[in-house]
């Protein structure tokens, strides 16, 4: 049964890739984990679970119906089918089951493993398709055609890249998860005693490599403001640990092979853009973005649509006259938050956080300790979290499985 949930961990962003509508991997994979666990395993729930998430998520569910009876629209009944069912499927009934710890060994070797594998294929989707125009990722189905592009000055086109993901902000999000999975890792290598945990800090250091690397080619400037506040909060907890640790004992760090392999990555990413020049255009695109240049269709697309949603809530506050979908039916505020108070107001978004934040604290506090800190997982799941500030589709994001894994760690 166990099999299944390595398989929904692994494939977690394939939102494109052999899905059809809302029916994809994912899905499919945490579907036959929960009803394989429950015929097998009936009785072995986890009771934290069931009172800090699923009692809450029934006031949760109930809300929804109220809700959509009172304010009725065309597409109620499908976003409510869908508030319903996918943080259920692929987070609160999964992370219901109890497992030992047996079941789940090297879960984090595989975690990473199918992350660095989307980063690499993001690499040399983005590579092969600039100098020889073809979508390596069109080899296996996919939900919809990759037509996420960057511009040339010369006029050539520089495909973003999203791997098996439904668009390339999904792709970069779960390589930011990536890049925090290996500086974490990196981080706590340095402060361990082991001497073969030492050795392992270089191997994190080339990971966080690829997933910088892998992050530029989707384009996604949202992926690259996450990665950098992950990079900023990993580093003041460096900080804080290695002077915290200095009161205790004397830390013994090769600061000589952290600074040359940390060197050798720089020069390296500056080769990338000295070879490839595609990369140095797109790179500049992302920070003219980040500075909201109104140049760029998407940034005012994006302020025209987040000014929308403002006065939507504005208007009813409280979601009064609220329910799941009545504006986001016609697009979503690309802020999933703020679609969420657009929508269903400050209750209707207080009664939908709740059973996550419950989640998120029952991953935080997990009993499996596989050298990951309570602020370790927080980081951790902070990277979807923040995602959900750039993106609306949250039945593709990857916040379910990331609360799912650092239960695991």
């Amino acid at each position: 049964m166990s099999i299944f949930l390595y398989f929904y961990l692994i494939t977690f962003s394939w939102t494109s890739a052999f899905a059809y509508g809302y029916f994809n991997l994912p899905f499919l994979f945490s579907f036959l984990f929960v009803v394989s666990s429950l015929i097998k395993n009936i009785g072995l729930i986890n009771l934290k679970v069931f009172k800090l998430v699923l009692i809450p998520f029934g006031g949760t569910i109930l809300y929804y119906i109220f809700s959509a009876i009172l304010n009725p629209h065309i597409k109620v009944l499908n976003f409510t089918f869908v508030y319903i069912f996918v943080p259920l499927l692929c987070c609160y009934l999964p992370l219901l089951i109890k497992l030992k710890k047996n079941k789940v060994r090297n879960l984090n070797d595989y975690f990473i493993y199918s992350l660095l594998f989307i980063a690499l294929l993001c690499i040399f989707e983005s590579i092969v398709r600039f100098y020889f125009g073809f979508d390596l990722t069109s080899l296996v189905p996919q939900l919809k055609d990759n037509e996420a592009i960057v511009t040339l000055d010369s006029g050539k086109v520089l495909f973003r890249s999203r791997a098996f993901s439904s668009e390339p902000i999904i792709a970069g999000i779960s390589l930011c998860i990536g890049l925090q999975f290996s500086l974490i890792k990196l981080k706590n290598s340095l402060f361990s005693e082991k001497k073969s945990l030492k050795t392992n800090s270089l191997i994190y250091l080339i990971y966080a490599f690829i997933f910088i690397f892998a992050i530029l080619t989707t384009g996604s400037a949202s992926a690259f403001v996450i990665s950098f506040i992950g990079i900023i909060l990993i580093a003041f907890n460096m900080i804080y640990k290695f002077f915290d640790y200095l009161k205790v004992k004397t830390l013994k760090i090769n600061f000589l092979k952290i600074f040359v392999c940390s060197f050798f990555i720089f020069v390296g990413l500056i080769l990338i853009f000295e070879i490839i020049p595609a990369y140095k255009v797109s790179l500049e695109n992302i920070f003219l973005k980040i500075s909201l240049d109104k140049d760029f269709t998407s940034v005012s697309e994006r302020l025209r649509i987040f000014n929308q949603y403002l006065s939507y809530f504005i208007n009813d506050p409280l979601g009064i006259n609220g329910s799941l979908g009545l504006y986001s039916r016609n697009g979503s505020a690309i802020n999933w938050y703020l679609t969420l108070l657009g929508d269903v107001g400050l209750i209707g978004t207080f009664f939908t956080l709740l059973p996550m934040a419950g989640s998120i604290l029952i991953a935080i506090n997990s009993p499996f300790k596989e050298n990951f800190s309570k602020f370790d997982k927080l980081f951790l799941i902070l990277v979807p979290s923040l995602g959900l500030i750039f993106h609306g589709t949250f039945y593709a994001s990857p916040i379910w499985a990331t609360i799912l894994i650092s239960y695991y760690l």
